[in-house]
Order: C-alpha cells, then sequence, then structure tokens
C-alpha cells in the first residue's frame, strides 16, 4: 500500500458544529421516501466474479516494513497455510469461502519488491526458510476455486528471471523448458496455467530501506515493464499483463512506451486516509467520509479511462489490486475496522461491478491475518475471528446471481464538509463537477536559513534548494505561509499541493526522511489538519509529488513546511524542488451523495432476481418504493447487515452482524411493494418467480 500521510481535526467547537449540521441535514432526509426501479429486461451484461478478490501477504519483509525476517509469512503464507500437514488451512479457507474470494494475489504488495520465486520451490531441504512458495500459494488458489494473480518482482531480479517463472508456471515439461522440468519432478508434472501478471507494486515509491535502493521514475519503468513483458510473452503469449498507473507524470510516460504490452491497468486506492493515534477524533466525520467516496471514485474511475484512451490510444480494464480505507492508527479504534469503511467497500464492489467501471478485478487488501485482515485466527484454537467487512461480504456471495440487470435509485441526498481525499459537497450541484479551473495561489520563500539545521536558496519560479547541514533531530521549518483569498466560498477549502522534488545527498551522507508539508496555519496541535507529500527526500531523481486537503471550514491561514526527520544518523544535503503549486482545486466539488444506492441480477436460470441495497444515513431509516418490470415475483425475502451506529467496529457491543435472515416481504401487487431500509445497512433482497 502506498500512502499520503493525513492529519485531522479533534473533535472541538467546529467538529461538533460540523457533526450537528450533518445530523440535522439526515433529519430532514428522514422525511423523504426513497424509489428502487428495477428492470429485468435491461441485461446489462454477466457479473464479473474476479471482483470479488483479495490480498495474500507472504514473502520477505526485511528492509521493507522491518528489520527482521517473519517467518510467519514464509512458512504458513499468513496462515492459510498448515505447515505441520503441508496442506492449506481449513479454518482459513472456510473464511475465504464464505465469502467467495474469487481471485487472490501474490506475493502481496510491497514485499513484492524483494521477491525472488527461486527461492520459494523445490524441495524443503532447498529451501527450508520457505515451507510456503509459490506451488503452496497455488494450492491453496486451488482449494479456493480462486484465479492467482502474481506480481512480478520490479528491484529484484530480471527480465529472463520472469520468463523463467512464466514457463514454471505454463510450460510443458520438455528439454526445451528446463523450469518445467523442475516442477514435475518436484510433484506438478501439469502446467498451472496462470493467465494475470502485475509488472511490479507501486513502483513510482522506490524500494523502501532494500540495499541498493532503487526508485523507477516513468521512463525506467516502462523500460523494465517491456523488457520483462516481451521475455514472458516469448514463453507464453496469451497471458494478461498490467501496468501502473500513477501521478500524471509517471502515467504519461509509461502510458505512451510501454501501454502496448498492457492488458490492464494496475490502480490501489485508498480514498479515505487518516494518521494519528488522536482519543478525540471526530468519528462520525471520518465514517462519513467513507459514505460520500463511493460517488467521487465512480467519477476517478471515468476519469481514470478518459486518460489511458487518451494516452495509450484505447482504453483498457483497471486491475484494481488494491483497495480499501487507509486508515493507520489504533486509538480511540482502529477505524480499518470500523463498519463505516466495511460499508464503503462492500458499496464500491457496486461500483466496480458496472460495466461501465470496466474493471478486470478488484482485490480486497488484505484476507488473512494481516494489518487490513478480514479475519484473524483466534488464539491457539485455529479458529477465526472476523470483522465488520466479512458479513457484508458473505451476503454479497450469497445473495448475488449471474446477470446483470438495469436498477435506478432515487431517495435523500446527503451533505458533506469535506475530509481528507473526499471533497466537500455543493448543494447546488446537480452533475459530477463544476468544472471550474483550479485557482493557483501565489508562492513565495524567502531565502536564508529557516531552522536550525536549514537554509533556503533560489525561488519558486525557479527551483527551491533547501540545505540540510549535519541534521540529526526532528524539525518542521516554515517555507511560506498563503492567506485564505478574501473572495473564497465559505467553508472547506480543497487544497492541492504538487511538485517535483529530489534530493542530492552530500558526499557520505545517507537519505534521510524529508518531506513537505501542508497544513492550518494555527499549527497541528491546535487543529490537526494537515497533509505531508511523503519520500520526497528519498528520491534520487526528479519525481512528481502531490497531496490534497480538505481545510478547516474556518481556516484563514495555511503554511507549508520542510519536515526533517533524518532518524539517527546525521544527514546533509539538498532537497530540491521545482514547479511547486497550490491550488484551490473548486472543481472538485461535488453534489450531495445519494443515500440509497442498489444494484440488481438475475440467477442462471432467471428464476431469482437478487438486488443489493445500501442505505448510507448515519440514522434514518428510508421508507422505499420497489417497482420491478419484466420479472413477476411469487415470493421475496430479504437479509441485513447493521450494527448499532456508523461509527461502530470490530470494538462494538452488540456487534456487526446479519440482524435479518430470509424475513418474508410482502409483495402488494404482483410487481410492486414497500420495504424498510434501515439505517447504515446493506440490504440483500431475493424474488422468487415461479
Amino acid at each position: 500500500m502506498q500512502k499520503t500521510t493525513i492529519f485531522r481535526p479533534r473533535l472541538n467547537a467546529i467538529g461538533l458544529f460540523l457533526t450537528l449540521a450533518l445530523l440535522l441535514s439526515q433529519l430532514a432526509a428522514a422525511s423523504e421516501v426513497g424509489t428502487i426501479a428495477i428492470d429485468a429486461t435491461k441485461k446489462l451484461g454477466g457479473v464479473n466474479r474476479l471482483i470479488f478478490g483479495s490480498n495474500l501477504e507472504a514473502a520477505d519483509p526485511t528492509g521493507i516494513f522491518t528489520t527482521q525476517p517473519s517467518p510467519y509469512l514464509v512458512m504458513e503464507g499468513e496462515g492459510c497455510w498448515n505447515d505441520k500437514i503441508r496442506q492449506p488451512s481449513s479454518p482459513a479457507l472456510a473464511v475465504a469461502r464464505e465469502i467467495g474470494v474469487s481471485m487472490l494475489r501474490y506475493p502481496g504488495g510491497c514485499l513484492a519488491h524483494n521477491f525472488d520465486w527461486k527461492k520459494t520451490v523445490g524441495p524443503l531441504a532447498q529451501r527450508p526458510d520457505w515451507h510456503f512458495g509459490l506451488d503452496e500459494y497455488l494450492e491453496v488458489c486451488r482449494g479456493l476455486n480462486a484465479e492467482p494473480i502474481i506480481t512480478v518482482s520490479d528491484y529484484r531480479g530480471t527480465p529472463q528471471d520472469a520468463a523463467d517463472l512464466v514457463e514454471y508456471l505454463n510450460a510443458l515439461a520438455t528439454p526445451s523448458h528446463p523450469w518445467a522440468q523442475k516442477r514435475a519432478a518436484w510433484g506438478h508434472p501439469r502446467p498451472y496455467g496462470v493467465r494475470w501478471f502485475e509488472m511490479g507494486n507501486e513502483s513510482d515509491h522506490g524500494n523502501h530501506n532494500l540495499v541498493p535502493f532503487r526508485q523507477f521514475n516513468g521512463d525506467t519503468y516502462a523500460a523494465y515493464a517491456m523488457a520483462t513483458a516481451h521475455a514472458m510473452r516469448a514463453i507464453d503469449p496469451t497471458i494478461k499483463i498490467g501496468i501502473q498507473a500513477a501521478n500524471d507524470i509517471w502515467n504519461e510516460a509509461v502510458f505512451t512506451k510501454a501501454g502496448s504490452i498492457a492488458d490492464f491497468v494496475i490502480v490501489h486506492r485508498y480514498p479515505v486516509q487518516y494518521e494519528g493515534n488522536n482519543p478525540d477524533v471526530d468519528q462520525m466525520m471520518l465514517a462519513q467520509a467513507c459514505m460520500a467516496a463511493g460517488e467521487q471514485e465512480e467519477a476517478l474511475l471515468w476519469s481514470q479511462h478518459a486518460m489511458i484512451k487518451n494516452l495509450i490510444g484505447r482504453d483498457l480494464p483497471i486491475g484494481l489490486t488494491e483497495y480499501n480505507v487507509g486508515v493507520v492508527q489504533d486509538n480511540p479504534h482502529p477505524f480499518r475496522f470500523g463498519y463505516a469503511e466495511a460499508l464503503f467497500c462492500a458499496d464500491y464492489m457496486r461500483i466496480l461491478l458496472k460495466p461501465a467501471s470496466n474493471i478486470a478485478m478488484a482485490n480486497y487488501w488484505q484476507l488473512w491475518n494481516g494489518y487490513w485482515g478480514i479475519a484473524f485466527k483466534s488464539g491457539t484454537s485455529g479458529e477465526y475471528q472476523t470483522n465488520p467487512v466479512f458479513p457484508l461480504y458473505r451476503l454479497w456471495a450469497h445473495h448475488f446471481g449471474a446477470t446483470l440487470v438495469s436498477t435506478n435509485s432515487d431517495g435523500p441526498r446527503l451533505s458533506f464538509a469535506g475530509f481528507s481525499h473526499v471533497a466537500p459537497t455543493d448543494d447546488s450541484l446537480k452533475g459530477v463537477s463544476k468544472g471550474v479551473e483550479p485557482l493557483s495561489l501565489p508562492l513565495s520563500v524567502p531565502e536564508g536559513a529557516i531552522s536550525k539545521y536549514a537554509s533556503v536558496k533560489g525561488s519558486v519560479q525557479t527551483t527551491l534548494k533547501v540545505h540540510i547541514a549535519n541534521a540529526v533531530g526532528e524539525e518542521f521549518p516554515l517555507l511560506t505561509t498563503v492567506s485564505r483569498p478574501s473572495h473564497s466560498a465559505n467553508g472547506s477549502l480543497p487544497l492541492r499541493l504538487s511538485c517535483e522534488a529530489r534530493f542530492i545527498p552530500d558526499a557520505g551522507s545517507s537519505y534521510g526522511t524529508m518531506s513537505l508539508i501542508l497544513g492550518d496555519s494555527r499549527g497541528w496541535a491546535s487543529t490537526h489538519s494537515a497533509v505531508a507529500l511523503e519520500d520526497a527526500g528519498r528520491a534520487r531523481d526528479w519525481h512528481f509529488f502531490e497531496a490534497t486537503l480538505n481545510s478547516l471550514p474556518d481556516a484563514q491561514g495555511i503554511d507549508i513546511r520542510a519536515k526533517i526527520g533524518p532518524g539517527n544518523e546525521a544527514v546533509s544535503g539538498t532537497l530540491e524542488i521545482r514547479g511547486l503549486r497550490l491550488l484551490i482545486d473548486s472543481g472538485s466539488r461535488v453534489p450531495r451523495y445519494a443515500a440509497l444506492t442498489s444494484t440488481a441480477s438475475l440467477s442462471k436460470d432467471g428464476k431469482t432476481l437478487y438486488v443489493m441495497v445500501f442505505n448510507k444515513t448515519a440514522n434514518d431509516d428510508i421508507d422505499t418504493h420497489v417497482v420491478i418490470h419484466g420479472f413477476q415475483p411469487k415470493s421475496a425475502r430479504k437479509w441485513t447487515i447493521n450494527g448499532p451506529s456508523l461509527t461502530a467496529g470490530s470494538w462494538s457491543e452488540p456487534p456487526v452482524r446479519q440482524v435479518d435472515t430470509a424475513s418474508v416481504v410482502a409483495i402488494r401487487s404482483r410487481e410492486s411493494m414497500e420495504i424498510v431500509f434501515p439505517a447504515h445497512s446493506m440490504t440483500a433482497l431475493e424474488f422468487q418467480t415461479k
């Protein structure tokens, strides 16, 4: 996962005001009635089951996330492998089957940077530290009837190593295919037939703390992807290859130079981000950001497809090989296991299933026992406890059909003040965006010393050079303060800071952890409102960086600061910054978001109509008129998942659970009925015909 650090406000007077406004808007929504209209004669296409994928982390994290190996990952596959009996773990697979996991990604995100697949195969005596390797992963996939997708290492190995991987997986065991012969000799005579491969993982951010440090730019990544893809396809021309999207500068280079070899474009999405262990964080604001994010994510998918078509000359499906919320904290609760976060992910599936979204596959981050795990092994019993996303995904797995049909929802629309990367809403808007050009704010950074360790030369108009001399502690020196424009509208300002940056160390110095911070000028201690352009101090060549901040509604000034946090060793060098821009992105304001969403499908035999419905309000049931055309139900039942509140989570009592199981729905006429969908809920409806 690649993240932008996000700091947000405490529940102070501002937070109380925004929460009150939110509650008032939803009280108004309570008097409205929703409608859902389904036309079973309008078939939109087959349900792409690869949308229901997940992620497995099972490789060496040393130098990436830890300084020590993690035997649990490479011996037990994060819990999915029983090394004692050399078989997949039955309890782990049972959890995955229950939620219909259809694709499993391996070896897992950033762990691909250091992944040498050749160490993971062969007799156990030859790989004592890798009892869970490539063959074991594929055995788990077979046990789940899940499609494998493998991330090819970007910073370790050669194109020939990647070609050898394809040979091992897909070639016949003949003398011309020595790696396939090894596979057969080691107990797997038949080819596996793996089809899906990714060219690296989030390669734009470099290989973390691995030695030597390496970081692609768009040009060098395109060269890597082209060479590797050609070598792999020389072995098996039928494989499907994905290339990575990142920022605009990266995309222009990668898509124009390597788009010809791509079958899909890799995108990772963590739209709601929060970092910081503040016990009084505004939990309702975070929860509501999850509810508001879906429509904005759908609009983003459209823009990404437009960009792909423009740069490559043809549209390609998007491989959403990681998605979740990007909340990285544990106090007062681990919000990544919150009910609102789970509802966002479950409703996101509805968007991804739309044919217009053109999604090749989607993989929830992540499945077993990880930091974002859906399920965790409980103690020594081997049984699993699950998080709130589990019952929601189980509803998808058990109550959805094979063919999508047309459905339209109408009902309350909800306001949102803006939080994290989720833009504020504008009650006057009807479309996706105003289309207003961003307003560029004037920036001026004076030369001279800015802290004990740092001084500035140059200008915003040319290149800013922040020279750091023997820095050993953490500092946040101020570069400039920008006042709120007098003519700007009241409320939150959607701010976007961007630049290109690189760090040139002095002779003998290491690379530090410098970055830029955009935050409320009243300070972090007072507002907890800031974002950071991470990793600028690790870029050895020019790289593009960007972060967005939806400011507090009463913010009058915004600071741009440098962050100097080199760690234990003194760091000296120059952080060079060019093209620094701060924009008010007024065009990012969006209409109020729908409280009621739905999607529908038919079973293979056409005798069952499935409808999935989300109510995203915090407090209000929605009395909904459901109308069905082209399908005459003889009976109807419903299943509902809910929790005690939108701000509930794995810590709540009562827990998030199935509160309604196969209850009968009264059919008022042959094609019409009234159904109440509870506040903050997901409901599955099944209509049976003859």
